[in-house]
């Protein structure tokens, strides 16, 4: 993975930064993950979860920019 990260290409955009030496990419990330938000999903999707439900994890710098995103605030504002 560290290699991907030396020339950037995770995403479609193919920005090319190497997030390795601290830079920052389209997505304003660097190589550093950043957790927005991290809870257990109860009572939804049972088929998918089951009975005792699942976690859920939010990642910041999400760079789509999706016009409707409804996590906007975790997914954009860092």
């Amino acid at each position: 993975m560290l290699e991907k990260l030396e020339k950037c290409n995770i995403c479609p955009h193919n920005c090319g930064i190497n997030r390795n030496k601290g830079n920052a990419g389209r997505c304003k990330a660097t190589s550093k993950v950043k957790i927005a938000l991290y809870s257990t999903h109860e009572f939804e999707e049972p088929c998918i979860s089951g009975k005792n439900g699942s976690g859920t994890v939010f990642f910041s710098n999400c760079n789509m920019n999706c016009i409707y995103c409804q996590n906007y605030e975790i997914s954009q504002e860092r």
